[in-house]
């Protein structure tokens, strides 16, 4: 009778019967069985009899997979192990065994995995990581990568972790050979690099990956090469020359409409008169700069603080004449190209540097600007203003000298007019006064008077209209 009933039930099997014949979700896991199991509405689990801790998860998706579920000591381990029928049951038990081992150590086998990853993520990654979480200039992003590809290229798809202290050594000191400042320029990257991994990445217990920086041996050894800090600048006596050459070339370029060498002759102008970094300038907009209160605001800078001066004089009469020639532009220094700026001026800068026979980079500019304010005995907080250089955060008086554009204006003037009165733009007041004089001293008694009398009446008209 019995084997009767064993004959039907046999004959009258579909697989698709087996959902509702798995006893309690633990059975032994064969794959007839599992392809036969229907997702429900929410995650269930099943369990293998031959190993208690192998599970397999059905999601309401369809996806089916194995995992090792344990606990031990107070702590419950849930260990993904791969997804059926990609990963097919004898695999997900004899992995399933070799994670209980693990857990039997008193090993994570989640942390385990995790740790094993992070070590094995490559420069590259670190370098793309690096770029997504910090503020960095698109200046800075290419100067950065082209470092790495130039002295990394090699290391590059390899595990970070790698980079030991004795390729630090060898890398630096072949990149020394060609260039010593490119060579510690690669070196501060990479030191970068691992700084930031050590705090970017780390195992489920938040303890780093990364514990040390291999590019601290260079301190060490004192390998670091010494470059000498540029100092070069325009000397004062070249100031005549090289405003006679920028003159020039902007008379030639209108005489032909060519607007973008106008636009950087005006741009180093000013670069030499306010001491303003390339991309400060040359990102600066119309709605940016104020006419009536004759000043211009800058909201993108190096340091990431915003920057507001005044306009001086001869500054103030280059912008309004820019601005009626150009009403439509966005930039200050625009150009007939897709951005609508002045981007690279280096032509420009060179045919200058021919004319006038002085050669300068757009930091020379920067750094002669700086000498000439000191020379005049501009106070360290005005110039540091000015420049916008930061202050360091211990200087409790800096954080209270907060200096507007018209505080600055009279500085900033004076600055400007002794560029002006040295390249003989302007003339000094002990000039003018010395001409008047002489002037004066050779004109007769009646000269004399009706001067005086011509004199006294403009200053009473001045006083009656300003009434």
């Amino acid at each position: 009778m019995a084997a009767h009933w064993r004959s039907i039930f046999t004959l009258n099997f579909r697989p698709s019967d087996l959902h509702g014949a798995i006893m309690d979700n633990k059975f032994s896991f064969i794959k007839s069985k599992l392809e036969a199991i229907k997702p429900e509405k929410s995650k269930k689990r099943y369990y293998d009899t031959q190993i208690s801790e192998l599970v397999l998860i059905v999601h309401p998706s369809g996806k089916k997979k194995f995992t090792v579920r344990k606990k031990q000591s107070g702590k419950e381990y849930n260990v993904s192990l791969g997804e059926f029928p990609t990963m097919t049951i004898a695999n997900a038990r004899k992995q399933a065994i070799e994670e209980l081992n693990t857990i039997n150590q008193g090993v994570n086998p989640n942390a385990k995995r995790k740790q094993s990853e992070l070590e094995l993520i490559t420069l590259n990654q670190v370098l793309a990581d690096y770029f997504k979480h910090k503020p960095l200039a698109p200046k800075t992003v290419i100067s950065y990568q082209s470092l790495i590809d130039n002295y990394f290229d090699d290391w590059k798809s390899k595990p970070l972790l790698s980079l030991q202290e004795e390729d630090i050594k060898t890398i630096h000191r072949k990149a020394s050979a060609n260039s010593k400042s490119q060579a510690d320029g690669a070196m501060r990257v990479l030191r970068a690099l691992f700084n930031f991994a050590s705090f970017e990445y780390r195992d489920i217990d938040n303890n780093a990956i990364f514990k040390s920086n291999p590019v601290k041996v260079l301190s060490h050894l004192r390998s670091w090469n010494k470059v000498d800090r540029k100092t070069s600048r325009i000397k004062q006596s070249d100031f005549k020359g090289w405003f006679n050459a920028i003159r020039e070339t902007r008379k030639e370029a209108a005489l032909f409409r060519n607007n973008f060498t106008i636009g950087v002759c005006d741009f180093l102008e000013i670069c030499l008169l306010t001491g303003l970094r390339k991309q400060e300038l040359l990102n600066l907009t119309w709605d940016r700069v104020d006419f009536k209160e004759r000043s211009f605001y800058i909201d993108k800078t190096k340091n990431g603080d915003p920057l507001e001066l005044p306009l001086s004089s001869y500054t103030y009469s280059i912008l309004k004449r820019r601005k009626a020639v150009i009403s439509n532009s966005t930039f200050v220094f625009d150009a007939d190209n897709e951005l609508g700026q002045i981007r690279e001026p280096k032509k420009v800068i060179k045919a200058i540097s021919e004319k006038s026979e002085i050669n300068f980079t757009l930091h020379d500019l920067r750094r002669t600007f700086t000498s000439i304010a000191e020379s005049l005995n501009i106070g360290t907080y005005t110039l540091k203003r000015l420049t916008n250089h930061k202050t360091k955060r211990d200087d409790v008086t800096a954080g209270y000298t907060v200096l507007t554009p018209e505080e600055l204006r009279e500085p900033a003037q004076r600055i400007e007019d002794k560029f002006l009165i040295l390249a003989g733009i302007k003339e000094s007041d002990s000039t003018l006064n010395a001409n008047l004089i002489d002037t004066i001293s050779n004109m007769d008694s009646d000269k004399k008077r009706k001067l005086l009398f011509a004199l006294l009446n403009s200053n009473d008209d001045e006083q009656v209209s300003n009434n």
